[in-house]
């Protein structure tokens, strides 16, 4: 059985068979004992009044039953005490069982995901957004393993929106933190927008993480500002195109996205304008060829201009 350890710490005071401390990843002490390590007294007393050399690995015990809150007051204690063989009996020896592990071959770098969540999931155009932003800790117990610390900076096309600090788990009673941003939804520069998170730790204990997911604005143009709702036709008329061609009237129908239709057999184009902030309640056309389909020679600019009308029937 393997462990990840957060932190770890070579005694100060070592005994001649407890060699290593770790506080593991999900808040559980391990130590690692030696055998044939020799200890000498250089001190009179106090933290490091034993040097400890030599020596070679034997066993690695995990402690099941310090989990939580308590195997980070041991660790804190651990490294204040003078004599670490002392430590193992005052707290751990024939106090909790164990497991045998194998060693952890680093400290630090517990492995975190970031995870994003919007309310509404679905925005419109205007409307105020919570961006959350989770941190989960996924080495560490989810009732008491360490939760994360550090910053996480949340942006919005690239342009950062918020940084903010994940809260204290205190006492220790999840694996996961989470920030919150609110973002007004907009249709610039286009209705679907990319939301970025990036978490930076505060110490070595966890790997930093990122992660993205994108948005779509609901009300950035297509359907027509029509003041009494949406009719099943819209009529387009055109006069004085010349040689285009194009004069007359053209039913232009809506087909979920947007109103479309064949002026001379070319699409047409029909959406209310959302150029502004907010978006006007004016229709621009453009009359459009396909590669190889028509010749492009018209395009209308806004509604009611001289080149062209428009009104709606049934």
């Amino acid at each position: 059985m393997s462990i990840k350890a957060r932190r770890c710490f070579v005694p100060l005071s070592p005994s001649r068979w407890v060699a290593k401390v770790y506080l593991t990843c999900d808040n559980q002490i391990a130590v690692e004992y030696r055998h044939g390590q020799h200890v000498q007294k250089i001190l009179p007393q106090g933290p490091g009044a034993y040097a400890g050399t030599g020596g070679a690995p034997s066993v690695c015990c995990l402690y099941p039953g310090t989990q939580g809150e308590l195997a980070e007051t041991l660790y804190d204690l651990a490294q204040t005490w003078s004599y670490a063989g002392e430590w193992v009996h005052a707290f751990l020896y024939k106090k909790f069982g164990y497991l045998l592990v194998s060693p952890p071959a680093e400290c630090g770098n517990c492995t975190t995901i970031c995870a994003l969540s919007f309310a509404p999931a679905n925005p419109t155009d205007g409307q105020a957004v919570t961006i959350t932003a989770t941190i989960t800790n996924i080495d560490g117990s989810p009732t008491k393993g360490e939760a994360p610390e550090g910053t996480v900076t949340i942006s919005v096309d690239g342009t950062i929106l918020c940084t903010q600090t994940l809260p204290e788990d205190e006492p220790d009673s999840t694996n996961s933190q989470s920030v919150r941003c609110t973002w007004t939804a907009s249709c610039t520069p286009s209705s679907t927008h990319t939301i970025a998170a990036v978490f930076t730790p505060a110490a070595p204990d966890f790997a930093s993480s990122n992660c993205s997911a994108e948005v779509t604005v609901s009300g950035c143009g297509g359907t027509p500002c029509c003041p009494n709702g949406l009719p099943a036709t819209l009529h387009l008329t055109i006069a004085g195109s010349g040689s285009c061609g194009l004069d007359g009237t053209y039913p232009l129908t809506w087909n979920g996205s947007y109103w479309t239709g064949a002026v001379s057999g070319c699409p047409v184009v029909f959406q209310c304008n959302a150029a502004g902030t907010p978006p006007s309640c004016g229709f621009s056309l453009v009359v459009y060829a396909p590669p190889g389909y028509c010749t492009l020679c018209y395009e209308i600019g806004t509604c009611g201009g001289s080149s062209g009308t428009w009104e709606s029937a049934s």
